[in-house]
């Protein structure tokens, strides 16, 4: 990509001068705006059909997001769709709180997820909430 004049720096320094006045804590956003906060499945985005010049036409509406999973809480309360930037901040604030909290990622979040670090996962939470 084009700089246009501007020096790209890493961003090590944000992390220090920030680091001054207040606790940061760095997060990974992988899948984040892809699963389900609730039941951490894959979401979709909606569709409409749509009639335009005598034909109709499927519109996808990229501004939310609808949980297709039928055991998920939010489609069995009827409130499956969600806005995209809301729930994908849940899922960050989630994956970090859990950093905060645990020390580890949640597996639907952990771009190198596999059965041993979700079993880990699992028996650090469950050290923590007991």
């Amino acid at each position: 990509s084009r700089i246009k004049g501007y020096v790209r720096y890493d961003d090590s320094w944000k992390l220090m001068i920030r680091s001054d006045f207040t606790t940061v804590c760095l997060t990974n956003e992988y899948s984040s705006s892809q699963n389900c906060i609730f039941c951490f499945k894959k979401v979709m985005h909606p569709v409409v059909v749509v009639m335009k010049n005598n034909r109709t036409e499927i519109q996808s509406n990229r501004g939310s997001f609808i949980c297709v999973n039928p055991d998920c809480i939010s489609v069995r309360s009827t409130m499956a769709t969600h806005s995209r930037d809301t729930i994908s901040a849940h899922a960050i604030a989630l994956s970090g709180i859990d950093t905060l909290l645990i020390g580890a990622t949640f597996p639907p979040f952990d771009p190198k997820s596999s059965q041993e670090k979700a079993e880990s996962f699992i028996a650090t939470a469950q050290h923590f909430s007991a």
